[in-house]
């Protein structure tokens, strides 16, 4: 993010020194992230060294526009970084958040900083690890894994059938929501 990346120099040049992780494939918008001297980008990363990385991290921040309920969130968690997120990320439904664990609006470069900055100096990690709420995420995680299915399902659909038409897209919609909403509330009770 763009803007995380100009609210670290903002930081960095007022004495704070912050180095910005970028984790993931290389989009056309890290590109541009290349010419801030705080950013890194670190690449798609195996399990081991992506979480060796998060263990080094003291901060978290997932500034999205829009974000279904991921998993970096609790990825992030579970190596004990604070997270800072805005107020459209889909795992703040999980736990018990605070304003100040927010950023309202992640186009506004000083309110990102003044976040940063906030909870560099009063971490949330420990705080927000202890309030999730696990059967709420759970439900979250099944809604997301649903979707992805579905997703993925229609697009193998689409691909096998070249002949598609309308109709033929509701049926398969229609039947892949009758075929998955009764496994949906028990695929995972058997945990807890």
């Amino acid at each position: 993010n763009v803007r995380v990346c100009q609210a670290v120099q903002q930081l960095n040049n007022a004495g704070l020194h912050c180095t910005v992780y970028i984790f993931g494939r290389n989009y056309p918008e890290c590109e541009d992230l290349s010419k801030y001297t705080c950013a890194k980008y670190m690449g798609q990363l195996d399990k081991v060294e992506y979480y060796k990385s998060l263990d080094e991290i003291a901060l978290f921040v997932i500034a999205s526009e829009m974000e279904s309920f991921g998993l970096v969130v609790a990825d992030a968690l579970n190596c004990h970084c604070s997270i800072l997120m805005s107020q459209n990320v889909g795992a703040a439904g999980i736990m018990q958040m605070r304003e100040e664990d927010f950023v309202n609006d992640p186009h506004d470069v000083d309110e990102s900083a003044n976040c940063i900055h906030h909870l560099l100096e009063h971490p949330n990690a420990e705080r927000l690890l202890n309030s999730v709420d696990v059967q709420e995420g759970i439900s979250c995680w099944q809604v997301s894994s649903i979707v992805i299915l579905a997703t993925t399902r229609f697009v193998k659909f689409i691909f096998y059938n070249k002949k598609v038409n309308f109709t033929s897209i509701l049926f398969f919609i229609f039947k892949f929501i009758v075929k998955n909403t009764y496994s949906i509330s028990f695929n995972y009770s058997p945990f807890f």
